[in-house]
């Protein structure tokens, strides 16, 4: 008989012998697989913790590759724990070994569960044997949902508190404001009259020019269109103000005159007098507002208000038949401001001398064309560039040069002063023929229509400059 070495502890036995005496170890080393084939349903690996009897085991196995390790049979039974990270999930298979064969313990997943359930031990050359799992401890589960429960109604409970505080805060918010007014309403009620705060009756409101200048010329953006104001002599600004009592209420109202030229619709349709609003704004102690606006057929000038009634006249001047002469007739009418109008109350005519009836001057600087002078203008008709040039003669006849300096055409032109503050042109070549209708309230700005082969086509024209006719126009 001869004595061998024990593999495990190097003690020294009989070689018949099929343990060791001293450790336990078989005489010949057997091993067990622990084997699992792994799923590719897995989308992470997982980690797979292995310990034997307590020992734990390196590996290097997943969920998602397997897993295959083999053990040393040293002892029986053999306690086999599988746990997943954390040990959120964990069971145990124990089972009675045979240390003398080679065997393999296939794992068994089950995905409903979520885990292994159960496992096939296979020795060498014996039958199979299914070990069902036992489960592990669940602690670690349990706590892991109490925390998780323990903050989400934790969340739940702080909202709510919140929405409940901020409630609460607009509750009280709305009922203070309401006891205040109750509050406000009752002390207003008891407060004598003899005890009344003196800035409960407030004054009237008191018009002066400076506001009805402003009242107007806001209102005059709307109403103007393409008119302009005409500045006369006596009265620079185009207008004239008059403060006056216009509805019987004991309230000054106000009356603005103004003074227009046509309209360039007007113009084209040979009406070429000029014109007079009369603005009507009534004050109702608070406010003043605009009540009506009327545009009259001839220049009206307003003398007065007497009696809420509006006093105007304007000068006519006819051709005596005897003699021809011109003879100037002041023509007197009354207006009365009536709701939301003007109404004219009718008037009377008579005649007037020159003395009574000076002449209506406009202001120097806004003077007509005068005769002698040559005019250069530059402008557009309907989008087109144009140069106007003309020279006034002594007998206030026209005479000068049209040209299109997109075209490039030339016309010559002829014409004269139809009034103090418009022309009439002609501009004719062989091809072509331009019927020019302009009028203006300054030599400025000349506006108005050119007839060709029935289009009326939109003219403005600006002065460039002006001089005296001399032997070079």
């Amino acid at each position: 008989m001869a004595l061998i070495k024990c593999e495990e502890c190097g003690h020294m036995m009989s070689d018949a012998a099929q343990r060791c005496p001293k450790c336990g170890c078989p005489a010949s080393i057997h091993f067990m697989e622990i084997y699992y084939e792994g799923s590719s349903t897995f989308r992470v690996k997982g980690t797979i913790k292995l310990k034997i009897n307590g020992e734990e085991i390196n590996h290097g196995g997943n969920f998602k590759d397997g897993l295959s390790t083999k053990i040393l049979l040293k002892t029986t039974p053999v306690v086999i724990e599988l746990s997943t990270f954390g040990k959120l999930r964990k069971v145990n298979f124990t089972l009675d070994v045979n240390p003398a064969k080679n065997s393999r313990l296939e794992l068994k997943y089950d995905a409903v569960i979520g885990f292994f359930t159960e496992a096939e031990y296979i020795v060498e050359g014996g039958e199979v044997v299914t070990i069902k799992a036992s489960k592990g401890d669940k602690r670690r589960v349990y706590l892991f949902c109490f925390i998780f429960l323990v903050l989400f109604v934790g969340i739940q409970v702080y909202f709510i508190n919140r929405r409940s505080r901020e409630n609460t805060d607009e509750f009280n918010r709305h009922f203070n404001e309401l006891i205040q007014k109750q509050k406000e309403k009752a002390e207003s009620e008891a407060m004598p009259l003899s005890e009344e705060p003196d800035n409960t009756v407030k004054s009237k409101l008191e018009l002066t020019e400076a506001h009805v200048r402003e009242c107007f010329l806001r209102h005059w953006q709307h109403y103007k269109g393409d008119r302009e104001l005409i500045p006369l002599e006596e009265c620079s600004e185009g207008y004239k103000v008059f403060i006056s009592d216009l509805n019987g209420d004991g309230i000054n109202d106000a009356v603005v005159n103004a003074y227009v030229t046509p309209s360039s619709e007007e113009i084209a349709n040979n009406k070429t007098e000029n014109k007079s609003y009369i603005f009507c704004f009534v004050n109702d102690g608070e406010h003043c507002k605009l009540a009506a606006a009327t545009k009259l057929y001839a220049m009206f000038f307003v003398d007065n208000i007497n009696n809420e009634e509006i006093h105007a006249h304007r000068i006519e001047y006819m051709k005596r038949v005897n003699d021809g002469q011109r003879t100037a007739i002041k023509d007197s009418h009354i207006f009365k401001y009536d709701g939301d109008k003007l109404v004219d109350l009718g008037g009377t005519k008579r005649l007037v001398d020159d003395e009574e009836n000076p002449s209506i001057e406009r202001r120097s600087e806004n003077a007509g064309l005068i005769e002698g002078y040559f005019y250069r203008y530059e402008g557009d008709m309907k989008g087109f560039p144009i140069k106007v040039d003309f020279g006034v003669l002594s007998n206030g006849m026209i005479n000068g040069e049209y040209q299109n300096v997109k075209y490039g055409t030339v016309l010559d032109l002829t014409g004269q002063l139809i009034s103090d503050k418009s022309l009439q042109l002609v501009g004719e070549s062989q091809n072509e023929k331009i019927v020019f209708e302009l009028s203006f309230s300054s030599p400025e700005h000349l506006k108005g229509y050119g007839k060709m082969e029935g289009n009326s086509l939109e003219i403005r024209l600006k002065l460039i400059s002006s001089e005296v006719i001399n032997d070079n126009h």
